[in-house]
């Protein structure tokens, strides 16, 4: 089942199959991701994305979650990518939620207009 939500862009929610034991990507779910587009420079534009998302951890143990956002121009193609751990090096307890922005890893293109995002990787990260 493929969702979508549509804000200034078009964003693609991807379910993910859950791994059988522990925690795995799919049992993450992208609850929300807001794109946006910020310019508050004065003398010259400085476009810059906001990708504000947020994620669920459905696993019974805490765990982080690796995402991959994908920019996609209007035909589907990538035109940018990037993954990361919204959380770091920490988990996050069973069903939580946690909010990340990873527009800053994106540079401005004006050709992007869809960002998909899937969980790919989860971890559990051990404390100190």
């Amino acid at each position: 089942m493929i969702r979508e939500l549509t804000f200034v862009f078009g964003f693609t929610l991807l379910p993910q199959a859950a791994l059988a034991a522990g925690c795995g990507a799919g049992d993450f779910e992208m609850l929300t991701l807001t794109p946006t587009v910020e310019d508050d420079c004065i003398q010259s534009p400085c476009k810059r994305y906001k990708l504000v998302g947020e994620v669920r951890n459905n696993c019974r143990k805490s765990a982080g979650v690796k995402i991959q956002i994908v920019g996609r121009d209007k035909s589907g193609k990538a035109i940018a990518s990037w993954s990361g751990w919204p959380a770091s090096i920490s988990n996050i307890s069973p069903g939580a939620t946690f909010v990340f922005d990873f527009g800053p890893a994106f540079d401005y293109d004006k050709r992007i207009v869809t960002f998909v995002a899937q969980p790919i990787e989860a971890q559990t990260w051990k404390a100190n």
